[in-house]
C-alpha cells in the first residue's frame, strides 16, 4: 500500500464517519419529536407508561449523544492525519 492509497483510505474512513455522525443527527431530532410527542399524547398516564417511556428515550438520547461525540472526536483526528 502506498501514501497516496493509505491517504486515500483516511480520507474515505473520515467520510464514513461523518456519514455515521450525520444519521446519528437525524436520529436525535426524529428522537426529540418522539419525546415531545409522548409528553403531549401520554401525560401522567395510570400505569406510568408516559414516564418509561420518556426514561427509555433520554436514555437512548445520551447513549447517542456520546456516540455522536465520539465519532466527532474520530473525525477531527482523521482530519488531522490527513494533513501530515
Amino acid at each position: 500500500m502506498t501514501l497516496m492509497d493509505t491517504i486515500r483510505e483516511i480520507s474515505n474512513l473520515r467520510r464514513e464517519v461523518d456519514n455515521q455522525r450525520r444519521l446519528i443527527d437525524d436520529f436525535l431530532r426524529a428522537n426529540q419529536q418522539n419525546i415531545s410527542m409522548v409528553r403531549a399524547e401520554l401525560q401522567g398516564s395510570r400505569s406510568g407508561a408516559d414516564q418509561k417511556m420518556l426514561s427509555s428515550l433520554k436514555v437512548s438520547e445520551d447513549a447517542l449523544r456520546k456516540a455522536a461525540a465520539g465519532l466527532g472526536s474520530a473525525s477531527d483526528a482523521l482530519a488531522r492525519v490527513e494533513t501530515i
